[in-house]
């Protein structure tokens, strides 16, 4: 990926950041009610740590167990995630590590969860996710969207899932580095 690719990403990560507040405006809610709807409440670094890495602990296991039963059956294909992100400029992962998980997260748990509910939003998220070219991400994708959105509702808080997201992306780009 080239410089000119990296600013498109990050203009296009700012834009997806500012839709769900846009949208909301245009259906009559100003910043005040646009937060409280996206779930971006008073911060607590207790909501933000613990309860971020106990979503994390809970869905990324689930992610492996489901990686561990497509590679029994020779269907691991998330191979072509690490290709993929060995072409990015580490400016780029840096984005995915932080901006993602907050752009991410405002959209689909804060945004459209309400609209459509679990499945559906979890189906959008995993759908975006088949650029990597795997099947194993898309369904990854769908088990941390479909945690990720159960545990907003249950909390009535984005921000565990932001630092579970983050988390999630932490492991990927590590575990591509150091693997």
């Amino acid at each position: 990926m080239n410089v000119s690719e990296a600013l498109s990403t990050i203009a296009f990560q700012i834009a997806v950041f500012v839709l769900p507040f846009v949208l909301l405006r245009f259906e009559g809610k100003n910043l005040k009610k646009s937060l409280g709807f996206l779930r971006v409440k008073k911060f607590s670094w207790s909501d933000f740590l613990w309860k971020g890495f106990a979503l994390f602990a809970f869905s990324y296991g689930l992610v492996l167990i489901e990686l561990s039963i497509l590679g029994f059956f020779g269907l691991d294909d998330s191979s072509k995630v690490e290709n993929a992100l060995n072409g990015f400029l580490p400016l780029v992962l840096i984005l995915v590590l932080v901006l993602s998980p907050i752009v991410e997260e405002l959209l689909f748990r804060g945004y459209v969860l309400p609209k459509v509910g679990i499945f559906f939003s979890s189906l959008v998220f995993a759908s975006l996710h088949y650029f990597y070219g795997s099947y194993a991400e898309i369904l990854a994708a769908f088990t941390l969207a479909v945690c990720f959105s159960y545990f907003v509702k249950r909390w009535n808080s984005i921000y565990p899932a932001i630092f579970a997201h983050f988390l999630v992306n932490l492991t990927a780009v590590l575990g591509m580095f150091l693997l």
